[in-house]
């Protein structure tokens, strides 16, 4: 997805920095997340966001074809399918590899003024008022997976803990599922509010899906899928995900699932602008035994 492809590239910098090597991300390495129509060429992260360093390559394979950005697989190091985060900056790692990925990330996380323009005006529609939780719920395309995907009533006994701990009653809420959104906007308990975007653009049922979806679909609905299939524009979708996890990462309490690749970005990017928030993850913690696995 596009959280897992920003998470390879803050891995992929954090990488560079280790090894004193440059990062230079090539040209055609985001072709997946942008569409010629909002992008024309630059189909990379430069679509987005600042250009991280002034070089750009262009890289192909043996028939000249574009490459993409490489997910930095450990299946054969650890035998778990996942990108290892165990390594940090001489001099720097007693702060922890955390502590590097959540800076490499903020380091790319400059959007650009076309982006900024977007996502300054959404959020004019819905201003953030302190404290708030930032609160992420995946429904979307991801109950077809076989996954746990809990319902924002699951979210809410999270919510009440912080409540309860730091008197914060404000949630800023990203998903994917107008559902979901309707629900925490009418909540009395808590003042809930999101950014207003077309969310109908990923309904594939997913509010009549349960908790548990015992097994995958027969059907691929997966977005990426469908923007393969013309169904959904990369860009649009690409756009309304920086859009909120900018918001949250302004947020100062974080409510989630470290399983998924966009929590765990919310989660850096307050850490990179704020230090240490407190925060709860609904299923993983930040990584897994026995290298620092994401997965």
């Amino acid at each position: 997805g596009f959280g897992v492809t920003m998470v390879y590239a803050a891995h992929n910098l954090a990488k560079a920095f280790a090894t004193n090597t440059l990062y230079a991300p090539a040209r055609d390495t985001m072709t997946l997340w942008t569409s010629q129509r909002y992008c024309g060429e630059e189909r990379h992260l430069g679509c987005y966001f600042e250009a991280v360093t002034n070089v750009s390559v262009q890289l192909v394979d043996a028939d000249r074809r574009p490459l993409s950005l490489p997910s930095e697989r450990e299946q054969d190091v650890a035998g778990i399918d996942g990108i290892m985060h165990d390594f940090g900056l001489q001099d720097f790692t007693h702060l922890g590899s955390f502590w590097l990925q959540a800076m490499a990330l903020d380091f790319i996380w400059k959007p650009n003024r076309r982006s900024r323009a977007y996502i300054k005006h959404l959020q004019a529609q819905r201003p953030l008022r302190h404290p708030a939780i930032a609160m992420h719920v995946r429904r979307g395309d991801s109950h077809l997976a076989g996954r746990w995907m809990p319902t924002l009533d699951t979210y809410l006994q999270a919510a009440e803990t912080m409540r309860a701990k730091y008197g914060v009653s404000t949630i800023f809420l990203a998903t994917d599922d107008t559902d979901t959104a309707r629900q925490c906007q009418a909540l009395t308990i808590f003042n809930c509010s999101s950014l207003p975007i077309g969310r109908e653009l990923y309904d594939v049922g997913a509010s009549e899906a349960p908790e548990h979806n015992p097994q995958e679909s027969a059907y691929d609905k997966w977005v990426e899928t469908r923007i393969q299939h013309g169904e959904v524009d990369a860009s649009e979708a690409a756009m309304h995900a920086i859009a909120e996890i900018d918001t949250l990462g302004h947020c100062d309490f974080f409510v989630g699932r470290l399983d998924s690749a966009i929590s765990r970005m919310v989660l850096m990017l307050m850490f990179a602008r704020q230090g240490p928030r407190p925060f709860i993850s609904l299923d993983k913690p930040w990584a897994q035994p026995p290298f620092g696995i994401i997965n």
